[in-house]
């Protein structure tokens, strides 16, 4: 009892800390590492990886660390198991992927699978809307229940971080392009001190 009291305190207190670093980001770039970066210690994991999900309904490969990660930069929504997760919004995982039915749009590779010991997918959802996938790859031991618990509670934190930095990113970039267009029509329009405007 006392050491599962204290595994939850410091999964809760990792947490925290999650929270607090990824409210402080604005830069998507930064975000996105420290979700992966964070993902990595609390599931102890090689790898980790986030797919935001594109206007084509496939799902692009945006950062990754660590080693024993997916190599794909892009993956489709159907015939996929990080696209099956999104597409169920539940977080899943698998401790043998060289046998997995769906890997990647057909059997798993065992020739690129080999570096995986075992993969968990988990939808990134704001508002129950998917934005994309935290993958985490060989895990110290092998993924379990527990891990999807602590990696959903997670991934819910992070969409929020990862969408208000895509808009924030949005916003910056529309007001520099707005700054852009009302320096040309400064530096364009004729003036004349004599004129008046009518």
């Amino acid at each position: 009892l006392y050491r599962e009291t204290q595994h939850r305190l410091e999964e809760s207190e990792s947490l925290q800390r999650v929270t607090s670093a990824l409210l402080q980001e604005r830069n998507l770039d930064e975000v996105l590492d420290v979700v992966c970066c964070e993902a990595l210690g609390l599931i102890r994991a090689e790898g980790s990886a986030v797919y935001l999900l594109e206007p084509d309904g496939w799902l692009r490969s945006a950062h990754k660390v660590g080693s024993g990660l997916p190599t794909y930069d892009t993956m489709p929504m159907d015939d996929s198991f990080t696209g099956l997760a999104v597409q169920t919004g539940k977080p899943m995982f698998t401790n043998d992927p060289v046998n997995e039915p769906l890997w990647y749009g057909r059997k798993a590779d065992p020739a690129y699978v080999w570096q995986i010991s075992s993969l968990l997918a988990a939808p990134l959802m704001v508002k129950e809307t998917a934005i994309g996938a935290l993958v985490v790859t060989s895990k110290h031991g092998s993924f379990d229940e527990n891990d999807l618990r602590i990696i959903q509670i997670f991934a819910d934190q992070a969409a929020i971080a990862v969408r208000n930095a895509h808009l924030y990113e949005q916003l910056v970039a529309e007001k520099l392009l707005l700054d852009a267009i009302v320096d040309a029509s400064v530096r364009t329009r004729p003036w004349n001190s004599s004129s008046s405007w009518r």
